[in-house]
């Protein structure tokens, strides 16, 4: 079917944009809709652009034979042909500028020359209407901006958008302390190796406050204590939790103690991780621990004043124990008495 012949020459001023709906894929741009002042409505007009040229194509219907089936090609896809044509190429490519102008004006072009979103066409135009303000700060009623106008500022806030810093995401490693599927590899160890690594680094900071240790067994679970200078009750949660940066109080780094400070984080994430419980005792008082997954943050949940004895006290209980790692944890460093 041939095209009207009058809207050959319509100005982009007569034809009535109803629609516009970005849709860019490979050459093609989007589809419009419009009405012609005969009052035709044409909907689905495919606008491409490639190679520099730009152009309107009419909505395309399956072809059908003269039974009236779907004419497929040599690769089982429906051919298709152009529901409207013109009688002409030069009346086509009239057509073709005339409705690319008359969205260019309403939806503008963005830095590579394409027509943009409505979004992004309307947060430029509202951005143009700000920078129209009066200097008093009484709002005027804003001129239409030009297309030339609204590319440029449009451009202009891309360029301060990819000159501002990028903005940076980092993980909370001390999640993977907290999941039992993860724990194992924070900690350098096998998943069955989990009991005993705990209570080695139990054993371990015990030693390292230069005094002797001692391993007792609690039922579920272990006792390590030491007769050291002890802790400040207000510094344990502190210490005893898996958010703590990486530091440690040791004098130097052995090549079997692995990552500096990771030992108490295993620990704790062992507790929050296999539901164990932690206590800790020094200078008088003993607090119950648990960690708060959320946050990562340890939490007292009660404090009990005892008498006063000389170094710090940690019974924890795990049902990873297996009593395996009771050698283990002997068999430390300098050893400890068992």
């Amino acid at each position: 079917m041939n095209a009207p012949n009058a809207a050959g020459a319509l100005p982009p001023s007569r034809m009535k944009l109803r629609t516009w709906r970005p849709n860019r894929k490979g050459a093609l741009v989007g589809h419009a809709a419009i009405t012609l002042p005969n009052q035709l409505e044409i909907s689905d007009i495919a606008i491409f652009s490639k190679d520099g040229s730009r152009w309107a194509q009419f909505p395309s219907e399956p072809m059908r034979d003269a039974e009236g089936q779907v004419i497929r090609d040599d690769r089982g896809k429906i051919k298709y042909r152009s529901a409207l044509k013109w009688a002409t190429r030069e009346l086509q490519e009239r057509f073709s500028h005339a409705l690319i102008e008359a969205i260019e004006a309403e939806h503008g072009q963005d830095r590579r020359g394409r027509i943009m979103t409505p979004q992004l066409y309307m947060a430029v135009t509202t951005a143009a209407v700000s920078e129209q303000a009066s200097p008093t700060g009484a709002n005027v009623t804003p001129g239409p901006l030009s297309s030339t106008e609204r590319v440029r500022r449009y451009r202009a806030r891309k360029r301060e958008m990819a000159a501002a810093a990028p903005i940076m995401y980092e993980r909370a490693d001390w999640q993977l302390f907290c999941r039992a599927e993860t724990l194992a590899q924070q900690a350098g160890c096998e998943p069955d190796q989990i009991g005993r690594v705990v209570l080695k680094e139990l054993v371990d900071n015990a030693l390292d406050a230069g005094a002797d240790a001692t391993l007792g067994s609690a039922s579920g679970g272990y006792i390590v204590a030491d007769d050291g200078p002890g802790i400040d009750p207000v510094d344990i949660p502190r210490l005893f939790a898996v958010n703590r940066p990486l530091l440690s109080s040791k004098l130097k780094r052995l090549p079997i103690r692995g990552m500096l400070g990771n030992g108490l984080r295993v620990v704790m994430g062992a507790v929050a991780a296999f539901n164990g419980k932690i206590a800790v005792a020094s200078r008088g008082q003993r607090l119950a621990l648990a960690l708060n997954t959320v946050t990562g943050l340890t939490e007292v949940t009660s404090i009990e004043s005892i008498e006063p004895q000389a170094g710090t006290t940690v019974e924890i209980h795990l049902w990873k124990f297996d009593g395996s790692e009771r050698v283990l944890a002997a068999q430390s460093r300098r050893g400890a008495r068992v």
